[in-house]
């Protein structure tokens, strides 16, 4: 059986409740919930189990916003980021990878996880793909 894939979310609104529900039956996917970007830097995950989305809330200031998207991009490079929020100018896009309301219903938030995991996994399969392309061109 196939490991479960970490989904952290950050922010402090019912949200989190209705993702629960939405991704436990699945058994593909953890949920980790903190409250904000400073419980964020003191949550403690083991480094070999990596986040692989990190779904980030407006409901923090739009410094503690930018520096949760920061810390997870540093912490964790390959994590996607989906920024639940009416303005997308709140961060930049290099920042978060797919903007979504905070009226999304679960199982439609569930699908925007599985694309950026499959786009995730599709870059994957091409860098090394291009990988051992250059290596068989440059012996």
């Amino acid at each position: 059986m196939a490991k479960a894939l970490k989904v952290l979310c950050v922010g402090s609104s019912q949200m989190h409740h209705r993702l629960l529900l939405a991704l436990l039956p699945e058994d593909r996917y953890t949920l980790l919930v903190v409250s904000n970007y400073w419980d964020l830097c003191s949550f403690s995950v083991n480094e070999t189990e990596a986040i692989s989305v990190a779904v980030l809330e407006h409901t923090e200031s739009k410094g503690d916003l930018r520096r949760s998207a920061e810390y997870v991009r540093r912490r964790w490079p390959d994590a996607r980021i989906i920024l639940l929020g009416h303005r997308g100018d709140l961060l930049e896009d290099q920042l978060y990878d797919e903007r979504v309301t905070p009226g999304i219903h679960p199982p439609e938030l569930l699908s925007v996880i599985e694309h950026l995991l499959k786009r995730r996994r599709d870059s994957n399969k091409m860098a090394r793909r291009a990988a051992r392309v250059s290596e068989r061109a440059y012996p």
